[in-house]
């Protein structure tokens, strides 16, 4: 697990004192949800039981090893979520005439 300059100091800020580096690598080892995005990165979610229940984002790179950015993502559904992964799974299935 690496990150970028950019997440190094935004750890430091005021704003992002609340987030545990343990909390950080927990979603990134062991995800609940993950989730492709468009541009090629990684989107993993995990619940925190300490920050009232709610899901850590943590954006990962495309080389799957390097955290962009962590927070905690207030509107992440994972109904929604758990849905978007079977349209996924169920278009890669179906062939393209």
């Amino acid at each position: 697990m690496e990150l970028t300059s950019y997440f190094e100091n935004k750890l430091k800020e005021p704003d992002y004192q609340h987030l545990k580096r343990e909390w950080i690598e927990q979603t990134f080892s062991a995800p609940e949800f993950e989730i492709k995005e468009i541009d090629g990165r990684y989107a993993r979610y995990r619940k925190i039981p300490e920050a009232d229940n709610q899901y850590l984002k943590v954006i990962v790179l495309k080389n799957r090893r390097t955290i962009k950015d962590a927070f905690i993502d207030l509107y992440f559904n994972p109904r929604k979520a758990r849905r978007r992964a079977q349209k996924s799974t169920h278009n890669a299935r179906r062939p393209f005439y």
